[in-house]
């Protein structure tokens, strides 16, 4: 590991600094070798603050960077910083980035083109549907799906991303070199071999209440929007939230049943002025314009407003198409499903219990159909 990289380590681990001092050490010095050479007039004229500047003057007594390169090195971590070429763009736009981050996997250019997917650790089937529909569709249009890795909501958006076969962003508030949930690490391993999963914290940070805030700034600002599915009045969403209107990201949010206290929150942003989504394409057509310029194939989009009716999903045969348009968005038995089927037809050449099944499995399998307790079937979309 060069000296330079050495240098914003020890930037990042002094106490008393933190992002806006260090962007504005860096700001004024150029690079972190030339903070650490500065005299104690010239930090002091930075306007840093005494504590900080009475830090920077004692860093060759840090223990911390040798173990802190140990550890990078151990667990195959890479390193950038705001002065890289690689730094994510989104980022560097925020009012005030992390100096430096910590990842594991790969960062690329197509990472501009990112939404975040947050919402209650406590997800319901409604949410894990909700989630399972919106981030499809934004993945398989080569959307970047950014999530925190937390239980319920965040988990769900990166292993339906990751089905997808789509890119996902991890935002962790520990270090990497301790994943938090602990029951996540495997899923923090596929994010890595599909994206990657980064933090601003030290490798071996864990979780505690001020890295959490820190990580939902970093969320929102990597993203072009933020997607809230299923969030309590008060909850970690509002402040991610609050970070995403700063740094003038758009905020959407799926509608949800008023009876539950998941739904208060998504309720209440939609009332508060958050676009109502319902699926991925509402997103991709709000975000047109970025999208269209960061995305070589953007899928053809129209505006349910403009009359364009849905297009139906290819490769399927007549009986999965009939299926698909008798089902609802609520269950409906076998039973009730062919008699509708044989309604449609005016009684003649009923669909066969066997076809009527494979079609279903076949639709299930695709993610357009979902089988409910009581051999019960509901369309997905």
């Amino acid at each position: 590991m060069d000296e330079r990289i050495r240098a914003w380590l020890v930037l990042t681990l002094l106490p008393d600094l933190g992002r806006a001092r260090i962007n504005t050490l860096i700001r004024r010095f150029g690079s972190p070798e030339a903070i650490l050479d500065a005299s104690e007039q010239a930090l002091t004229d930075a306007g840093i603050g005494a504590l900080a500047v009475h830090s920077l003057l004692d860093w060759r007594r840090l223990a911390a960077v040798d173990e802190e390169l140990r550890l990078i090195e151990k667990h195959g971590v890479s390193l950038t910083t705001i002065l890289d070429d690689d730094y994510p763009a989104n980022l560097a736009r925020m009012a005030v980035p992390p100096p430096l981050l910590y990842y594991r996997g790969t960062l690329s250019p197509m990472d501009e083109a990112a939404v975040a997917v947050i919402g209650s650790r406590k997800i319901s089937r409604y949410g894990r549907d909700a989630t399972h529909q919106i981030v499809t569709d934004l993945a398989r249009a080569g959307v970047t799906i950014v999530s925190g890795l937390a239980l319920g909501v965040d988990a769900a958006a990166h292993q339906f991303a990751l089905d997808a076969e789509g890119r996902t962003l991890a935002v962790l508030g520990t270090g990497l070199a301790s994943i938090y949930p602990a029951q996540h690490k495997p899923l923090a391993d596929h994010v890595a071999a599909s994206g990657a999963v980064l933090t601003e914290v030290s490798m071996t940070s864990g979780p505690n209440e001020g890295c959490f805030p820190q990580r939902n700034s970093i969320i929102a600002a990597l993203s072009l929007g933020v997607v809230v599915i299923e969030a309590a009045q008060r909850s970690g969403t509002s402040i991610t939230v609050g970070y995403a209107l700063e740094e003038n990201r758009s905020v959407y949010a799926v509608p949800g049943d008023i009876t539950r206290v998941n739904s208060v929150g998504t309720n209440r942003l939609i009332q508060d002025g958050a676009r109502l989504v319902t699926c991925g394409r509402d997103i991709l057509l709000d975000l047109r314009d970025e999208l269209g310029r960061l995305l070589d194939n953007l899928p053809e989009l129209h505006d349910p407003a403009e009359g364009q009716p849905a297009p139906l999903p290819a490769n399927l045969n007549p009986v999965e198409m009939a299926v698909l348009d008798a089902l609802e968005l609520d269950p409906l038995s076998i039973e009730v499903l062919s008699v509708a089927l044989a309604e449609r037809d005016g009684g003649e050449a009923p669909v066969a219990q066997g076809d009527l099944m494979a079609a279903l499995l076949n639709l299930e399998l695709r993610g357009l159909v979902r089988q409910e307790r009581g051999m019960q079937f509901r369309r997905m979309k």
